[in-house]
């Protein structure tokens, strides 16, 4: 199979739709695609995240479950976070935390990387990246 594109759309329901802006297009500066209501859904905004597109959709009617928080180590399968690499990871930590976002992990060098986890107000774990010098 080749892929039409190479790369990925990810689909993030969110409870609040503005709080999550706050967080995934003005914290990490991920600029608007497109925004829509879609019929029988809800409201969808995608997000330009280089290639890939990360689309926030607030259902017509919320879901009756949450996330399951903690990421990786939250004892669930599934996705567990979306991880997104950025210059500048403290600048961009800091501005998440400001907007609404809980550290998960703080900032972090593994190998090679300086890596943070973050939780959006739903849960969902976003996991930054930068490749260090």
């Amino acid at each position: 199979m080749t892929l039409v594109r190479g790369v990925l759309d990810v689909g993030i329901v969110v409870s609040d739709l503005d709080h999550a802006l706050a967080i995934y297009r003005d914290a990490l500066e991920l600029p608007v695609a497109a925004r829509m209501d879609v019929p029988g859904v809800g409201e969808l905004v995608a997000l330009e995240a280089g290639r890939s597109r990360l689309r926030l959709v607030r259902l017509t009617d919320p879901p009756p479950h949450q996330v399951v928080p903690g990421g990786v180590r939250g004892g669930a399968s599934g996705i567990r976070y979306v991880g997104l690499e950025v210059t500048d990871l403290a600048a961009r930590h800091a501005a998440c935390t400001r907007a609404g976002a809980t550290t998960v992990m703080p900032p972090t060098t593994i190998g090679p990387t300086l890596v943070c986890t973050l939780a959006d107000p739903d849960g969902t774990c976003i996991e930054l990246m930068e490749r260090l010098p």
